[in-house]
């Protein structure tokens, strides 16, 4: 057996360890004859964890991995956590060790194996991992032997699961849904799609679990003293004009301090200030006529401006702010009080934010439901019948 086979051959039983720690049974690979077995201990019963031990023949070594398959995310009905995502680990990886591997992705997806059935739809291989074999194929030359089977197994067992739950709700909106209004979603996709059935799925929890959902005035009024500080406390904002005249520009303090008085009774006096800072200013804001927006409170880096300026109703000047380096003419462009945004501006949008938190719990624990049920049953169908597929019926 030549070095490529024997890469073949560990990952067809890579593949195997996969699939039964996905809860699956599964057809054998049959990428090579007489494959070693592999023994996968304590493979996932529940959402929550599972060790997997893999046997490379190449390697001779057996080694114990622990992945964890998070209970899929649900937004409004739709399944939307991103697998690849989920099954990356987040630390640096090391460079590429092992650029053969891209040869071990192509092989595995030369047997498209079943690996369940929902209600008679099979799940296959290419259908769980066609779409992520680009990012497979990144990982297998980015990482060593040991991180690309652990992301590969937490990524098989994600979209498996994944994959099983998209089809158990689809056939639920099928098997609910009014004709009526199969046929109206028909009209705005062809039925069988991804598209379609991702309509169907929507519609039916839309009308399975919309009704459930119930939001109190109490809950509102606890989330709303809960963030209020945090996102309903407007803070007052004065939009700054500025014109700054150095000391250092003029021949003596006195001649700067004169000019920096005369440009401020000219601003008082109605004068337009955008003409005069970008005459007499020397500070950046000058070229745009002294105006450097509207500024909070300790966003301004002269203290002594800054006082001013808060102290200041839109429209005033300051008296004649000096620090060491140089003379300040301030003006208060316009002001914005500050203010707390009062619950009632605000209950329509909490009770759809708690509304849409409390639907997407729902779904995800009805989705939850519909998985472990069909687990039930596929363990017991696979525990009465000589068939290598896991099915499960309504």
């Amino acid at each position: 057996m030549n070095a490529f086979d024997g890469r073949r051959m560990a990952v067809a039983v890579l593949l195997a360890a996969m699939l039964a720690a996905a809860g699956c049974v599964t057809k054998n690979l049959e990428l090579t004859e007489n494959q070693p077995d592999s023994d996968v201990n304590n493979y996932l019963d529940g959402p929550d964890a599972a060790v997997a031990a893999a046997t490379s023949e190449e390697s001779g070594v057996q080694g114990e991995v622990e992945y964890v398959v998070a209970r899929p995310r649900v937004i409004d009905g739709v399944v939307v956590d991103s697998p690849a995502a989920a099954a990356t680990d987040k630390t640096a990886l090391p460079q590429a060790v092992d650029a053969d591997l891209d040869a071990d992705v192509a092989s595995v997806f030369a047997a498209d194996s079943v690996l369940a059935e929902v209600n008679g739809e099979a799940i296959t291989l290419q259908t769980v991992l066609g779409p992520v074999q680009a990012e497979m194929r990144r990982w297998s030359k980015e990482c060593t032997r040991g991180e690309f089977q652990d992301r590969c197994r937490g990524l098989v067992a994600l979209r498996v699961r994944e994959a099983v739950t998209e089809r158990l709700l689809a056939d639920e909106a099928r098997a609910q849904l009014s004709a009526d209004e199969r046929q109206r979603l028909s009209e705005a996709a062809a039925p069988g799609t991804p598209a379609a059935d991702a309509m169907l799925v929507q519609a039916f929890l839309r009308e399975k679990i919309g009704p459930q959902v119930r939001v109190a005035q109490s809950e509102m009024l606890g989330l709303y003293r809960q963030i209020r500080e945090q996102r309903y406390v407007v803070p007052t904002e004065v939009r700054l004009g500025l014109i700054m005249i150095r000391k250092s520009d003029s021949a003596t303090p006195e001649w700067a301090e004169s000019l920096a008085k005369a440009v401020r009774s000219r601003v008082a006096g109605g004068e337009d200030f955008a003409t005069l800072a970008q005459r007499y200013g020397r500070d950046k804001s000058a070229p745009s006529g002294g105006d450097y927006g509207f500024i909070r409170e300790g966003g301004f880096g002269v203290r002594a401006v800054e006082d001013a300026l808060f102290a200041l109703e839109a429209g005033q000047v300051a008296q004649l702010v000096e620090t060491p380096e140089a003379y300040y003419v301030v003006k208060a462009l316009d002001r914005h009080q500050g203010r707390t945004v009062p619950f009632d501006e605000v209950q329509a949008a909490l009770e759809q934010e708690l509304r849409s938190q409390k639907y997407n719990t729902r779904v995800a624990n009805y989705s939850q439901e519909l998985y472990e049920r069909w687990r039930a049953q596929s363990k017991t169908a696979a525990a009465s019948t000589t068939s290598p597929i896991a099915t499960a019926g309504r």
